[in-house]
């Protein structure tokens, strides 16, 4: 699936590295679909998503802390969710290498 999302978004051109996602209709179309999936993903499926994964996802990202507002926890390099497992670890941690 990622792969068809790749294609079918539209990237600004490459420069230094890799293109960034493009402010466009289409795009916000997409993101907005994506949204609506992720959001109705726990009536849908009660069961899977009651999953906990054992270790975290990790990906590589150009957000930024600052792109964060209300229910986060942000500092110059690091971005911290409010919301907590029952652990007590963040749902979200963000590191800025």
């Amino acid at each position: 699936m990622g792969v068809a999302l790749r294609k079918l978004t539209q990237w600004t051109a490459a420069g230094h590295g890799t293109g960034i996602l493009e402010i466009t209709p289409l795009n916000e179309a997409i993101l907005k679909e994506i949204i609506v999936f992720v959001e109705s993903f726990i009536y849908k499926h009660p069961q899977e998503a009651k999953f906990v994964f054992v270790e975290p996802l990790e990906w590589n990202t150009s957000l930024a802390p600052s792109a964060f507002e209300s229910g986060y926890v942000v500092s110059e390099t690091t971005v911290k969710s409010e919301e907590v497992d029952k652990n007590g670890q963040p749902l979200l941690f963000l590191s800025v290498p």
